[in-house]
């Protein structure tokens, strides 16, 4: 038969009821591998059977009962598969694995494969045993793409692989064709990475960017750097290891000859070690002992809102041997105001150091200039003014009458004369107050927001307006049942230290929490807190 077919069974009962069956499927009478298996509901009798490459199969069906106790197996079925029919996704294509197919432990794999015609996602399988058993295989499922990455840690072994296509009714293809790999300890690893830049012997200065040719196989946080005085690397000024990409710019270095190789992690090579290439040859490059000078000034935010804070980061062209002042100047100092000067330290060629922008009415652009032996570096950026952002309300689904709390967030700090946001609400069921005030410098205020009963659920929108810009929120508003009882135990206390245990209850449970407001006839003697929740 073409897949998908149906496979169906009798019920059966039990005086506990039957919650579930469960069904498998082998290649061997014996059932010995299982490749597919699955489960339905007590109360369904039939399944779907797709996923399977042509052949020959056994069946069989057990049913479990409402104390989880399993019947034995019933009376195993054949059936053959001769290809799939209507309503299967086409079948995909895998391909080999990316680079080579001789992994390491912990060695990310990377597969590929065609796109089926009527797949939604994929299904990967991996396996030492070509059959590829459901307790044994390793399986991946809802891959969206033609493309996976993983890594086996254990065990050691060689290898199958397939892919399967899956249709949004949840039927499989037939299996792909089947690829093989390994993974061993021992398996070779790639050759050397081979450098690229900069030119070998160059005179350069800071910032310096360094890259290599890829590994064939590249790791996440794989690559490792290795920049030295000396050409024994006995002397490593600068150690960058677990890279992403093949390529690193350096930032600090001081004056002189350096030599610099490479390496790439590809998984483990035993339980404690690391599966390495060999170091790539070296190269050299002379950082230039000219004095330095500023080469960049920049803004890790930009636009920067009014009263937020930026780090500015200098580059130089080289590190002074000693502490170096950095002149600092900026084109508008009350929306950008940065120190006269910044010290450099000794040996280092890239600082940072944080700015927080002054109040502006409208966006300002603004340069911020370095200045050393005599050459400069300029950077812009904007600042820009404080606006509304957000107004948020929790709970957003309460009983009328009950107060949720609300907050007006701006993008940054309120100017100096305060922020006045005003409010208003779609619905009478909602009455917040017509503004609230954000005090000079901060950045939001909360405050009660006031509902009113109502008789049938109601939905609102609050809005809140500021300096031109208008954001809302939503809430719902639900009847409120009235409180069935209020007991105080005990109902009388000496002295004023003395405390009662209070309890409100409902006629009945509820759909969402009911909030009650609590007020107290001498709340100087007796205190209450404002509400209570059920």
């Amino acid at each position: 038969m073409q897949e998908p077919f149906t496979i169906s069974w009798s019920s059966v009962s039990d005086p506990s009821g039957i919650v579930a069956y469960n069904w498998q499927v082998s290649s061997s009478s014996s059932f010995t591998p299982v490749i597919l298996q699955n489960s339905t509901n007590g109360q369904t009798t039939a399944a779907t059977v797709s996923g399977l490459a042509n052949g020959t199969y056994f069946w069989r069906v057990q049913a479990v009962n409402g104390a989880f106790e399993q019947s034995a197996w019933s009376a195993a079925r054949s059936f053959s598969v001769a290809g799939v029919g209507p309503g299967a996704p086409g079948t995909p294509s895998l391909g080999p694995p990316k680079a080579y197919s001789t992994f390491h432990p912990y060695e990310v794999m990377t597969f590929n494969w065609t796109a089926a015609p009527g797949a939604v996602t994929y299904v990967f399988q991996a396996a030492t045993d070509p059959s590829f058993p459901v307790v044994t295989r390793i399986q991946f499922d809802n891959i969206p793409n033609t493309t996976y990455s993983f890594a086996i840690g254990n065990p050691e072994g060689n290898y199958f692989a397939r892919v399967l296509a899956v249709n949004a009714n949840g039927i499989f293809s037939a299996p792909s064709n089947v690829i093989s790999f390994s993974v061993f300890f021992n398996n070779p690893v790639p050759p050397a990475l081979s450098p690229l830049s900069p030119p070998n012997g160059a005179t350069l200065t800071l910032p310096i960017t360094i890259t290599w040719t890829d590994s064939p196989n590249p790791q996440p946080s794989g690559y490792d750097l290795q920049i030295a005085r000396d050409s024994n690397f006995q002397s490593i000024e600068d150690l960058d290891s677990q890279l992403n990409d093949p390529t690193r710019t350096v930032l600090s270095l001081t004056p002189g000859q350096k030599f610099w190789r490479v390496h790439s992690v590809q998984g483990n090579a035993s339980p404690t070690t690391a599966a390495v290439t060999p170091w790539s040859a070296t190269r050299t490059f002379t950082v230039s002992s000219a004095p330095p000078t500023p080469v960049s000034v920049s803004s890790t935010t930009d636009p920067l809102t009014s009263g937020d804070t930026t780090w500015l980061q200098l580059q130089l062209t080289g590190a002074p041997p000693t502490a170096t002042n950095v002149a600092l100047t900026s084109s508008n100092p009350s929306a950008a105001p940065v120190p006269a000067s910044i010290t450099m330290p000794a040996n280092i060629a890239w600082t940072q150091f944080q700015m927080q922008a002054g109040q502006v009415a409208s966006a300002t652009p603004v340069t911020i200039t370095a200045t050393l032996n005599g050459k400069s570096a300029s950077g812009s950026l904007t600042v820009a003014p404080t606006a509304l952002k957000s107004l948020s309300i929790s709970p957003s689904i309460i009983n009328g009458g009950a107060q949720p709390g609300a907050i007006v967030m701006l993008t940054g700090q309120a100017p100096p004369g305060g922020a006045t946001v005003t409010l208003a609400s779609n619905s009478a069921a909602v009455s917040p107050p017509p503004s609230v005030f954000v005090n000079p410098g901060s950045f939001s205020v909360s405050f009660p927001l006031q509902t009113n009963s109502v008789t049938a659920n109601t939905n609102a929108l609050v809005t809140a307006s500021w300096n031109g810009t208008s954001v809302q929120a939503p809430i719902t508003v639900t009847p409120q049942p009235a409180p069935a009882s209020l007991t105080l135990d005990p109902t009388s206390t000496v002295g004023t230290g003395g405390s009662s245990f209070g309890r409100v209850t409902v006629a009945s449970a509820q759909p969402t929490d009911t909030i009650f407001q609590l007020t107290s006839s001498h709340p100087t003697i007796a205190q209450v807190n404002n509400s209570v929740m059920v």
